[in-house]
């Protein structure tokens, strides 16, 4: 591109961009569509509608990673023009936030509740880093390399105790109270 052009029209609630090339970026936001720019022209080439509010954007091997309102994570294809992958759901509905590029093909993805959730190119849950824990009402070592943790809410916490990676057990439908394991950790009352 040979210089920037501040005045595109960007629309309003622009919440987030990535750059696919030098040459083309990518904006997304609160008007449910993704548009892709063509920097030496300063106009849209193309856009893509989302069907959501999107919150962030990454790019991973050419595709752009968006998350948005739905708690979803979904791949897009700007040579197909259309959605070519998306996350399962996961048993806790995510609010995400934001997310962004982690290593070559992982991404990092951040809710709502300050989660820190690390996937990899598929949307397969790497790690589950708790950033707001609330209420710790209860807290048991034991069950394996992990410390279990009853967090004002209906979902038990399993923290590993070297590198605090988190599971979130989810069924339960009201507060927990008390957390506790069998001597040899292998039951998790």
């Amino acid at each position: 591109s040979s210089g920037i052009n501040a005045e595109w029209p960007l629309r309003p609630g622009v919440t987030g961009i990535v750059f696919l090339r030098d040459d083309t970026m990518v904006s997304a936001g609160r008007d449910k569509v993704l548009n892709q720019w063509d920097l030496d022209e300063g106009r849209v080439k193309v856009t893509l509608p989302v069907f959501e509010t999107l919150e962030g954007l990454a790019v991973i091997n050419d595709l752009v990673v968006t998350c948005g309102d739905k708690g979803i994570l979904r791949k897009w294809d700007f040579k197909k023009q259309s959605c070519v992958g998306e996350q399962e759901p996961l048993p806790l509905k995510r609010e995400y936030v934001q997310i962004m590029n982690f290593e070559q093909s992982k991404m990092i993805a951040v809710t709502f509740d300050q989660n820190v959730m690390i996937f990899d190119n598929n949307f397969k849950l790497e790690k589950n880093l708790i950033g707001f824990n609330d209420e710790i009402i209860d807290v048991k070592r034991g069950f394996g390399d992990h410390i279990v943790m009853a967090t004002n809410s209906e979902q038990i916490r399993l923290v590993h105790k070297d590198t605090l990676a988190t599971t979130i057990l989810t069924g339960h439908t009201s507060t927990i109270l008390a957390v506790d394991t069998t001597c040899d950790g292998e039951i998790l009352a």
